[in-house]
């Protein structure tokens, strides 16, 4: 039996301002300038040198990465800061 009342699941969900694109709430994408790229990339230069030391003791151990394994990378680790 059907209600006189619709129900709610029935129409498509509005924005809160449904004058407004939803796009034009994203943020924009700002162009990144020469100082943040070359910040990144020297980042992203670090974490991939600590992951191949990280590497190179799990290889060193068998593969196997033990308790006094970790401390070991994290000691090496906070010595290379």
């Amino acid at each position: 039996m059907s209600s006189a009342f619709p129900s709610f699941t029935q129409f498509p969900q509005t924005p809160i301002h449904p004058f407004q694109d939803a796009a034009a709430h994203a943020p924009a994408e700002r162009k990144r300038g020469l100082l943040r790229l070359f910040l990144d990339s020297l980042i992203e230069a670090r974490q991939r040198e600590a992951e191949q030391q990280v590497a190179r003791l799990i290889e060193r151990s068998g593969g196997k990465l033990t308790d006094s394994l970790e401390r070991e990378a994290e000691r090496s680790a906070a010595v290379g800061r």
